[in-house]
């Protein structure tokens, strides 16, 4: 064997001493490289691991959130809608309660104009009534040659009473 080692040009003690070589420089990776380096891939995968399930969390938190935020925009519509609803209501019970506020003031100035025209035609008959007295002692007192002091407010009232049923008539 030492033959064929030789032919083929190979050194059995420099194989040998290689061989060491590389079992030492071997043992010398493992130890400070390959451990360290295994070690740190480790702890990367677990803070990749850990970024992963934080990640999972999050997206569930979210969609906790986003469905907590859905029912709260429904609520707030509803909310809206029952409000808006209130006070189309209440709006219509105001304008029920304005309208017959105005026909009850309608009705209040109708009768106060109904008052002061009674009272108008009164002061106007009354004044009236002045006058016819006033013409028909005038009348009279032509018509009979009677003397003014002779004819008294009773023949007036009279003559004015006799007018008025004429005019009924």
């Amino acid at each position: 064997m030492s033959d064929l080692f030789h032919q083929l040009g190979i050194d059995w003690k420099l194989l040998v001493s290689q061989g060491t070589n590389f079992l030492i420089l071997l043992i010398v990776l493992t130890i400070f490289v390959w451990r360290p380096l295994l070690q740190l891939m480790r702890k990367r995968q677990g803070i990749i691991e850990d970024g992963v399930k934080k990640s999972e969390e999050a997206d569930e938190r979210l969609a906790s959130i986003k469905d907590l935020q859905d029912a709260k925009m429904t609520e707030a519509e509803q909310k809206g809608l029952s409000l808006i609803k209130a006070s189309e209501q209440e709006g219509v019970a105001r304008k029920a309660e304005i309208l017959q506020q105005a026909e009850r003031s309608a009705a209040e100035v109708l009768k106060n104009a109904e008052r002061v025209a009674a009272q108008k035609n009164q002061a106007e008959f009354d004044l009236l009534m002045k006058q016819a007295s006033s013409i028909i002692k005038t009348a009279l007192i032509t018509t009979t040659e009677l003397d003014p002091k002779r004819i008294d407010d009773a023949l007036i009232t009279k003559a004015l009473g006799a007018l008025g049923e004429n005019k009924r008539s």
